[in-house]
């Protein structure tokens, strides 16, 4: 399993609460074709302000997260072209030319 940990800043709370109300709308059977890009992914939203800024905290799980991001650039379907649309109206981020953000590294795990 693959993930992908991003802290983006965002125009604001109640923009990223429209995003996902309006992604929870869209059809499953698209949702889905998206998703399998990734391997059985999952994408995690949380929303966090830093030094007074908002930002979304984005967590991705999936068997192929790589493959995915890397299909980004030649993408065409109707919920990515949208969702790509959102988070640039949202993020300033162009997932056909930076397709998951900044790089993050794990530096340590915390279990006992």
């Amino acid at each position: 399993m693959e993930r992908v940990v991003r802290a983006v800043p965002i125009k604001s709370k109640q923009a990223l609460q429209a995003f996902a109300a309006k992604s929870a709308a869209w059809p499953l059977s698209e949702k889905k074709q998206f998703l399998s890009y990734f391997g059985d992914a999952v994408e995690y939203w949380y929303f966090q302000e830093i030094e007074g800024k908002p930002y979304i905290i984005a967590i991705a799980e999936g068997t192929k997260l790589s493959e995915g991001y890397a299909k980004y650039p030649e993408l065409d379907d109707p919920y990515f072209n949208w969702f790509r649309e959102q988070v640039l109206e949202i993020c300033g981020v162009d997932l056909r030319e930076i397709p998951h953000a900044a790089e993050s590294e794990l530096i340590y795990t915390l279990r006992v």
